[in-house]
């Protein structure tokens, strides 16, 4: 976009006459937007996928968005759970992102590719246009016969219950097993997920782990391999691992602080994320996961791969827009992973709360202004009264 004096210039020189000042500027102006749904599986047509686009102004000046659209559901402006506040067209700053969730019902047959494409469109001052679009895919598995699924997860507390803070482990590897022979195999994605379509018969699910993620850690719910799984039209979702970790381990501390804790309908969020080393060994961050935002590898200033040493510390941060209404409440969770050198695992969470306000509640600067404004009203007030006392 043109940020200086429109074209063309246009200046009269007389002979020997220069002219330095015909300097056009130009700032960037960029949209973006990213699309990502809550699970790229269902085990049957009619099942819902929540979907959620952050759409970004990567670019150095304002611009008004005008529409969001997708390829499959048609116009979105009003349809983010919660409404968009202020809704379409909005201004979005430079720098700055908003998020829009909607859940939508998946229909198909078995074996089908659901795949819809999310389009954001923008304009500057000038009325110029600017699109961006992503697409997600979702397939659907379930065939003449049946499923088996479904978790992998890591039972931090020990109890043989996913709780709602507790993270599911990726990259564990399965064998579907049937009259004691491997059938197939698959690996935990998507938060630790895995599902095996099958026809009709008696299967077993057996937790291999070749890339040793589980190496130290104890099953502390359900039995491995995981048998009497019969299939006869129908799916089953009880073959869950849920594993805990001994005592002799790494430890990290994770704590998750945000840069307030109350917001009007819509504000920037600032998150510190910090990893303390708690053990006597220097550990790897292996996974940072947020359970709004996703994984925090490569988000903001965040970054996983680095090694922490014993006693020290790795902190990071990333900023997100958060909209809602007077009343509604947004929490997340930061999950973190960690391995020492024989990969055995630390773990550690942490959550910010996040409540949504009619009016701001003042600062300590804030009230420290209001209450000098009113000390120089009344001064003021006992100079003007004492001058009319002596006057008379």
């Amino acid at each position: 976009a043109l940020t200086t004096s429109n074209q063309p210039y246009t200046k009269n020189l007389s002979a020997g006459e220069n002219d330095f000042v015909a300097n056009l500027g130009y700032a960037k102006a960029e949209i973006n937007i990213t699309k990502t749904a809550d699970k790229t599986t269902i085990y049957a047509p009619g099942e819902d996928v929540i979907f959620s686009l952050t759409v970004s102004n990567t670019g150095s000046i304002d611009l008004d968005v005008t529409n969001l659209d997708d390829s499959q559901f048609g116009n979105l402006n009003t349809t983010c759970d919660p409404p968009l506040d202020p809704p379409l067209p909005k201004t979005l700053t430079a720098g700055n992102s908003f998020t829009c969730n909607f859940t939508k019902n998946i229909s198909g047959n078995a074996g089908d590719i659901h795949s819809n494409v999310a389009t954001v469109t923008a304009q500057d001052s000038a009325n110029h246009t600017f699109v961006a679009s992503d697409n997600e895919s979702i397939e659907i598995i379930a065939v003449a016969g049946g499923a088996i699924g479904y978790l992998v997860w890591y039972d931090i507390d020990g109890d043989g219950i996913k709780d709602g803070d507790e993270p599911g482990i990726d990259g564990v590897s399965l064998d579907l097993m049937q009259n004691g022979n491997v059938i197939s195999t698959t690996i935990t994605a998507n938060n630790g997920q895995y599902a095996f379509t099958v026809v009709n018969g008696a299967y077993e699910i057996k937790v291999t782990d070749t890339n040793h993620l589980l190496d130290g850690a104890i099953l502390s719910s359900g039995t491995n391999p995981h048998t009497g799984i019969s299939i006869n039209n129908s799916i089953y979702t009880a073959a869950n691992f849920g594993y805990t970790l001994p005592a002799a381990r790494p430890g990290i501390n994770v704590s998750k602080i945000g840069s307030t804790s109350t917001i009007q309908t819509s504000g920037v969020v600032t998150f510190n994320i910090t990893v303390q080393n708690s053990s006597a060994v220097d550990v790897t961050l292996a996974s940072l996961i947020d359970s709004v935002f996703g994984s925090l590898d490569g988000k903001g200033g965040c970054k996983t791969g680095g090694t922490i040493s014993v006693g020290n510390s790795y902190t990071c941060s990333f900023s997100e827009t958060l909209t809602g209404s007077n009343g509604d409440t947004h929490n997340n969770i930061v999950f973190a992973v960690a391995r020492d050198a024989k990969q055995q695992i630390a773990l550690g969470a942490d959550n910010w709360q996040i409540n949504f306000i009619s009016h701001p509640i003042p600062t300590l600067s804030e009230w420290g202004m209001i209450i000098l404004s009113l000390l120089l009203a009344g001064s003021a007030y006992f100079v003007i009264r004492r001058r009319q006392i002596v006057s008379s």
